[in-house]
């Protein structure tokens, strides 16, 4: 620490100590010596008033007090004498204090429940008592009146005088006397008249109730005397005084800590203060090098010093050399007299809001000098502030930059004039690629259908590389086109509604054949909860992912080429996806990955180079990704291959569709085998079937799939379908269905779905027909994979509805006829059971043709209308039927329930729709909402 400095660091340190002490002080406890006072004094009188309420017992007991009231009044006063101190008690300090409390709260309580009872007890004995004298002086007049027995008589007086002493008697010293009385008595009531026995039984009975109710009030007094209140105040006396020591020795620590803290404190302002000392004489030697600074920074800068108003009151001699004003010309005038007008008024203002709220204010100003000629200066407003925060100076300090200004300025038209330039060459770029299309398309036309005519073998070469060099040529012109239409900024992106699926099918079937040519395997690793239904330009990314896609077809001559997708981020509208393309092809060194997105540049560029092209796809590639807001990159390893990655922002479009859940009612939760012998196609299959439902189990091997094949039908739990790839070492697929493929055939039909990454012709040429229901070419589109497996079950589904049987004739159909535009055979099978289980009959039409024709010829209370087919479709039949029918009830039957087919088919002339596969119910609803049976 360096003795001559007080750093804030150390004010920090004191005022924290200063905080500490006060904290402390707030929370140390505190004794409050009149509450412990009061605790004392209330504890005694409240062993004073249990005493009282034992005294008062006694008393009542022997009749010295008339009434319970006394008795009474000190039960209340102790109780409320408890309520009063256990307010008072620290509980919460001392456990043992919380029990002593308890305990003494027991033994009190039990004690007014004795006292309960010797009162109530108490009250008969007294009764008795009182009412013996008057009942045997009613005897003894009964018994003078009849010339009683002289026996019975002296036997009533004794008895009325020992009843007397005994009731007083704390004792049983009587209790014989009382008890011969009485025998005497009882013995001589069958000797006595009618009126005189009712005298003798009410002295016996005030008489016993006197000898019984004695005892008990004795006793009730005995056990008053042995209830230890006394004890239990003086065991909360004693674990009062235990919390409050405690507390006392806590309040010593407290104590103890603040002086020591109190004198760190202390000798922490003695050292701050001698160092200040020291600091304020450094500071004044400081100001002398300050001053000499000053003298430095006006041998430089343009400074000038203004007051609160604006008003100069220091400009230095580079201030009046650049503004061409004396001295004296400029102290006391306001600073707009520099001022050029070129800026206006919002930018002051905002300048003296920053500089008058204490900031520093930096900024490029234009000033005009007293000749008129202009200058520019970068300025820095640097305000000085008083005790109270508030600015009292304004010390502008400026650098002259005309020069600079003017150089800006001059090479900001040279730029401008070289984009004009650069524009100039992209529009002619544009209408030149333009012009060279319209006769490229025609030389690209007249050879593909020169080709189709008889030519010899040699014309046919020479009109084949035509068309392959016109091909070629084309697509460098559509790449130059692409790319000066975005150096022109006329590159035009549409926001529409797509699938994404459609887009990754399209991409696939073009590239698909060069693929196979080589021998690779494509694939697609898709979750299954990524949303498909977007929003943008579905051209331009089908544009990137060919373009990606044909590069890694071209540079790669075995192996897999691997489609990845997955969600980066989503809101409420929109969502970012990431697009990665992996080839095992010939790979990138690291400098050919640097300059790869780079215009007119190829990793390849020597003169004999093996692969074509113009070196601008991957540029355009790279212009598009920002456009749609994403980033594009590549990692690549010589000789292992490379992997391209992009990302694109999209919205997001509503989820028209039915959901995996909905479409799949007939065969989600079955289990599914999908035997591949790499683990990627598998895991890729398993994460789609799983997302639609099905209980998955993969097979890397033939001999694995039938082992659990064998396992699941012991189990009693056989699968349902079967995935099974074509190409595998040891035994490939159809050896594979050969062996199992009566373990998969239900209802006719088998339930094998063959995928190949081969060409998918020349598997249907090789393999038997009956030992597969679907054949789907790798990589495998979720919808495609879906739809296979409903196909599977088709001919269950026609079964089931040939078999309905007819349902009540009071659905407001049964009767009805119908006619079935239907070109899918398993379709119409389908609709004509449906139909029958409703009691509707039906004429069936192959085409929209058919369809048009039949409506000419027949009566129809409806017509069910498939979308697509040959010949004439869906909607161009309804259009037609129009012309003629305008009210008959033509409804849609669509494998699509996309808002945009729901819209086509009514703006044709629909009525309604219901989507593939029919759900019966939705089928009976559509025709009970149109069918009319007048």
């Amino acid at each position: 620490m360096k003795w001559n400095t007080v750093k804030p660091i150390e004010w920090a340190v004191v005022g924290v100590v200063a905080i500490l002490i006060g904290a402390i002080y707030v929370l140390s406890p505190e004794i409050d010596g009149e509450q412990h006072a009061d605790i004392l004094q209330d504890i005694a009188v409240l062993e004073e008033d249990n005493s009282i309420i034992t005294a008062i017992v006694v008393e009542t007991r022997f009749g010295m007090l008339p009434n319970f009231d006394s008795l009474v009044t000190a039960v209340n006063t102790a109780a409320q004498e408890g309520k009063e101190l256990k307010s008072k008690l620290p509980f919460e300090e001392e456990q043992s204090l919380v029990e002593a409390w308890q305990a003494y709260q027991e033994t009190f309580d039990g004690k007014l429940e004795v006292i309960e009872d010797f009162k109530s007890h108490s009250a008969v004995l007294k009764n008795s008592v009182s009412y013996i004298p008057i009942a045997i002086r009613e005897f003894l007049e009964v018994a003078a009146e009849n010339d009683s027995d002289p026996k019975l008589i002296n036997a009533a007086q004794t008895l009325l005088i020992e009843s007397l002493i005994f009731s007083q008697d704390y004792g049983f010293e009587h209790v014989d006397s009382v008890q011969e009385s009485v025998h005497i008595l009882m013995a001589n009531q069958d000797k006595v008249s009618a009126d005189l026995l009712d005298k003798i039984q009410g002295v016996l009975l005030h008489a016993q109730a006197i000898i019984d109710f004695k005892s008990e009030v004795d006793g009730l007094v005995n056990t008053i005397f042995k209830t230890q209140t006394d004890l239990k105040i003086q065991q909360v006396l004693a674990a009062y005084l235990v919390a409050h020591n405690r507390k006392h020795e806590q309040v010593d620590r407290y104590r103890a800590f603040l002086v020591i803290l109190a004198s760190l404190l202390a000798l922490m302002i003695i050292s701050l203060l001698f160092r200040l000392t020291r600091t304020t004489n450094r500071l004044k030697k400081s100001l002398d090098e300050v001053n000499f600074q000053k003298f430095a920074l006006d041998q430089h800068a343009i400074v000038s010093i203004a007051d609160v108003k604006g008003n100069i009151v220091y400009a230095n001699k580079k201030f009046c050399e650049i503004s061409g004003y004396k001295l004296d010309e400029l102290l006391g005038r306001d600073h707009r007299i520099v001022k050029s007008n070129e800026h206006d008024p919002a930018f002051f203002k905002e300048m003296w809001k920053t500089i008058a709220q204490g900031k520093v204010w930096t900024g490029t100003i234009k000033n005009k000098a007293k000749d008129g000629s202009i200058y520019w200066v970068n300025s820095t407003i640097v305000p000085f502030l008083d005790e109270n925060n508030k600015p009292f100076r304004y010390v502008s300090i400026r650098t002259d930059i005309t020069n600079r200004v003017e150089m800006e300025a001059a090479l900001e038209q040279a730029r401008d004039e070289a984009e004009q330039g650069n524009r100039s060459k992209s529009e002619f770029l544009a209408n030149m690629s333009h012009e060279i299309r319209t006769p490229m398309n025609a030389v690209i036309g007249l050879s593909h259908l020169l080709l189709h005519t008889k030519l010899d073998e040699t014309q046919h070469d020479y009109v084949s590389k035509v068309l392959s060099s016109g091909n070629l040529l084309l697509d460098i012109i559509n790449d130059i086109l692409d790319f000066s239409k975005i150096e022109a900024g006329k590159l035009d992106f549409e926001n529409i509604e797509f699938n994404l699926d459609d887009v990754f099918e399209e991409v696939f079937t073009l590239i698909n054949i060069n693929a196979l040519k080589k021998g690779l395997k494509l694939s697609l690793d898709r979750k299954s909860d990524v949303r498909h239904h977007l929003i943008g330009d579905p051209l331009r990314l089908k544009q990137i992912l060919i373009n990606i896609a044909s590069n890694a077809v071209k540079f790669t001559h075995k192996g897999e080429i691997t489609f990845v997708l997955d969600e980066v981020k989503r809101d409420s509208d929109k969502i970012k996806l990431q697009f990665s393309i992996t080839d095992t092809g010939v790979g990138l060194s690291e400098e050919q990955a640097e300059k790869l997105f780079s215009s007119f540049s190829q990793a390849d560029t020597s003169t004999t180079r093996q692969y074509g092209g113009t070196g601008l796809g991957l540029s355009i590639c790279k212009k598009l990704v920002e456009l749609m807001k994403g980033e594009i990159k590549v990692e690549s390893t010589i000789g292992e291959g490379s992997t391209f990655t992009f990302s694109a922002e999209f919205g997001l479009g509503e989820e028209k569709t039915q959901s995996a859940k909905e479409i799949t009612f007939q065969v989600q939760g079955a289990k599914v085998i999908v035997v591949d012998d790499e683990q990627t196609s598998l895991d890729i299959f398993e994460d789609m079937l799983q997302g639609f439902g099905f209980e998955v189990t993969t097979s890397l091997s033939a001999a694995q799939a039938i082992g659990e094949i064998s396992k699941a039908k012991e189990a009693g739990e056989p699968f349902e379908y079967a995935v099974v790839d074509w190409k595998m070492p040891k035994q490939d697929g159809i050896s594979l269905c050969e062996e199992i493929k009566d373990d998969f055939h239900k209802g006719g039909k088998s339930r094998i779905i063959l995928v190949t990454a081969f060409d998918a012709d020349i598997a249907r040429r090789l393999i038997k027909r009956d030992l597969y229901n679907e054949l789907l070419l790798k990589p495998v589109m979720p919808s495609s994979l879906l739809n296979a497996i409903q196909s599977c079950q088709e001919e269950e589904i026609v079964k089931q509805a040939e078999h309905l049987e007819c349902v009540d004739e009071g659905n407001g159909v049964s009767g009805a006829k119908v006619l079935v535009v239907e070109d899918n055979i398993i379709n119409q099978k389908v609709a004509i059971g449906l139909l029958k289980s409703f009691g509707v009959s039906c004429d069936v039409a192959n085409n929209g043709l058919e369809g048009v024709q039949a409506v000419k010829d027949n009566l129809y209370d409806a017509v069910l209308m498939d979308i697509q087919m040959p010949l004439m479709d869906g909607v161009e039949a309804t259009t037609e039927i129009r012309k003629d029918s305008a009210d008959l009830p033509i409804i849609a039957m669509t494998a699509h329930a996309m808002k945009e087919e729901q819209d086509k088919c009514k703006k044709a002339g629909m009525n309604d729709y219901v989507t593939k596969p029919v759900n019966p119910s939705n089928l009976l609803e559509a025709l009970q909402r149109w069918v009319r049976q007048d």
